[in-house]
């Protein structure tokens, strides 16, 4: 846990996972965060102490590829290689109703701004599922090989990057897809809004940072500039 208050960023808690972290999220009010590892478990940890919360959420047979809280921090979602996702109970540690199966591998999940919804990618779209019923709702976007996502801030807008290297604009709404832009070469890893809802930040695996523009109520979008990481010194160049 790093401390950003500071002109340099000092690291004020260490934590040892047994696993590779391969995903966390942070409760709203920042005192405990969640991890997910190359293990099977789900595990909770104080910021401060440095020491984990609980006992570890076991109920996973592969490796967690993503994890996240509800808005109001009762809930955690934790998606994985086994296919499925779980719900717990933040506080207890205890999950709640049945595995919610996949076709593939789920890669991230995040829950819906009003906190009714599970959404999980996955290739094959993404699934919304209901948090008090645990029933499957709808798929939104089914043709996407979805590797990460996000809601704007709005929250009208989902961003997705795909294992094909696009990025996708669903209506969260509708769950329609109102454009794509090709703005990488290999798969997108992470997709961000900023904060005004007027661009998407992006990285890929072909080692650059994309920003696409939005304009306009139908989110016209089109890649607009890329930076380009330079594999021996590290520091991020234009890449045109």
């Amino acid at each position: 846990v790093w401390d950003t208050t500071e002109t340099t960023a000092t690291c004020t808690t260490r934590i040892y996972e047994e696993e590779y972290v391969l995903c966390m999220a942070f409760w709203r009010d920042g005192r405990q965060f969640v991890t997910g590892s190359t293990g099977t478990e789900v595990r909770v940890w104080n910021v401060e102490t440095g020491k984990e919360v609980g006992q570890p959420n076991s109920g996973h047979t592969r490796r967690v590829n993503s994890v996240a809280f509800s808005s109001n921090d009762q809930f955690i979602a934790s998606g994985s290689a086994d296919c499925t996702v779980r719900l717990w109970d933040a506080g207890t540690g205890t999950a709640i109703g049945k595995p919610l199966k996949h076709a593939s591998w789920v890669m991230v999940v995040m829950f819906s701004p009003n906190g009714k919804y599970i959404l999980s990618g996955a290739a094959n779209g993404i699934d919304v599922w209901n948090v008090s019923t645990c029933d499957k709702e709808r798929n939104m976007g089914p043709s996407l090989q979805v590797c990460c996502m996000t809601y704007s801030r709005d929250g009208e807008h989902i961003a997705v990057g795909t294992n094909n290297a696009l990025i996708a604009i669903l209506n969260a709404s509708t769950g329609d897809v109102i454009r794509t832009v090709k703005a990488h070469i290999h798969v997108v890893k992470s997709v961000e809004f900023s904060p005004d809802d007027q661009c998407i930040l992006s990285t890929s695996f072909d080692d650059t940072l994309c920003i696409s523009h939005l304009l306009g109520s139908q989110r016209t979008a089109w890649h607009d500039y890329c930076l380009k990481m330079d594999q021996e010194d590290g520091w991020v160049r234009d890449g045109g």
